[in-house]
């Protein structure tokens, strides 16, 4: 448990840092939701949602390219646990972010009454399937059992914000969360072999380091730069960053 707690809290910490830029839209979505139009607020969900998965996917390069090199420096090998522990405290991470977009929504929304169903249900089958998998996998069994659960739940979290907030079908966001994962598990893949080769040590997590900050989100560009998320993404950074050196001057 001890050395599970290690590789569960560094993800934790990267959770929280993430929580605090939710927390900080959630006012916002909210007033937006009772001032805009429908489609006004769709279109702020679309960009939300793209950029929510570029920052996504990258945290989730990182940890699943460096969790091992950083374990083996500060625990050493003996408190290491298998890479597939990596592997799926990466999707862990992965899938209970991507989900952050639509469960902010949802919570500006103040759609608590009509998701009350949704959290027992979540829970009775994360308990559920921690029960058997413990026995079967182990520890593994326990991280599989939370995403099978988040991955249950995913589906009635966008029924609820569709359903109630946008009023229309999910069918077109899930095309693009399809592209969107298909994208993510390439980009993953692309970037561990490109560090697959590089040896451990501090040297070596350094190298690590540089090719996660540039391979993932320079493929992330190619893939993405056409796109209209994109386009708009970008609008708001540059307005943001002109905003601020405006304030400066």
């Amino acid at each position: 448990v001890g050395i599970y707690g290690n590789y569960y809290y560094i993800m934790n910490s990267i959770v929280g840092i993430m929580t605090i830029i939710y927390t900080s839209l959630t006012a916002g979505l909210g007033n937006s939701l009772e001032t805009d139009d429908v489609e006004k607020n769709y279109n702020d969900f679309n960009i939300l949602s793209f950029m929510n998965f570029w920052l996504v996917t990258f945290c989730s390069v990182c940890l699943l390219c460096l969790y091992q090199p950083f374990m083996d420096l500060w625990v050493g090998k003996e408190l290491m646990l298998g890479f597939d522990v990596a592997i799926l405290l990466t999707v862990y991470f992965f899938v209970y972010q991507i989900r952050r977009i639509v469960l902010t929504y949802k919570d500006a929304g103040g759609l608590w009454w009509e998701d009350r169903f949704r959290p027992y249900v979540m829970m009775f089958f994360n308990l559920t399937f921690n029960i058997i998998l413990v026995q079967i996998i182990g520890i593994q069994g326990v991280i599989l059992s939370t995403v099978i659960s988040m991955l249950i739940s995913l589906p009635w979290d966008n029924y609820t914000v569709f359903k109630f907030i946008f009023k229309k079908s999910s069918y077109e966001y899930y095309l693009k969360f399809a592209k969107y994962i298909i994208s993510a598990i390439a980009i993953s893949a692309i970037t561990y072999l490109a560090c697959y080769w590089i040896p451990y040590g501090w040297a070596g997590l350094f190298v690590r380091a540089g090719i996660c900050v540039i391979l993932p989100n320079a493929l992330l560009f190619l893939i993405f730069f056409k796109s209209n998320e994109f386009r708009q993404s970008m609008k708001i950074v540059k307005d943001r960053f002109k905003g601020k050196i405006g304030r400066k001057a």
